[in-house]
């Protein structure tokens, strides 16, 4: 399976750009690919897209939070978002709470789960053990 990743920086350690090097990393390991040059099988977009959605590619949406500042124009900050989510095939929320948020804003989605951020543990067992220091 090959994915396009949408809206990332993989070059970046941020929330939604970690997680999509993890995803990279461990889904990598079970075979799937990120391979921007091929046809995608499915395409996953982080909080919003700004790629016209086709019925062809399946398109999924990892979400960690909407705008909801009512002292704000939250209903236009979150338009794009929105629009995606409606659009989507499938919504990955990072929390159960963002889950209830969003659907109070947005409705209820037909295809959806949680999964939440996780440590990397392969990362963590590559880090040196400090050695114990007196503190005066």
């Amino acid at each position: 399976m090959n994915i396009h990743l949408e809206n990332i920086n993989l070059n970046s350690t941020s929330g939604p750009n970690h997680f999509a090097s993890k995803l990279i990393h461990y889904m990598g390991q079970q075979g799937a690919q990120f391979d921007l040059g091929q046809h995608p099988d499915a395409r996953l977009c982080f909080i919003e897209t700004n790629v016209v959605h086709t019925q062809q590619i399946p398109l999924f949406q990892r979400l960690d939070g909407i705008y909801f500042n009512t002292e704000q124009p939250y209903e236009l900050q979150n338009a794009n978002i929105k629009r995606t989510y409606l659009s989507a095939n499938g919504v990955i929320f990072q929390s159960e709470f963002n889950k209830a948020l969003t659907t109070a804003y947005f409705g209820d989605h037909p295809n959806t789960t949680v999964i939440r951020n996780g440590a990397d543990t392969e990362h963590i067992a590559t880090i040196k053990t400090l050695s114990s220091a007196r503190l005066d």
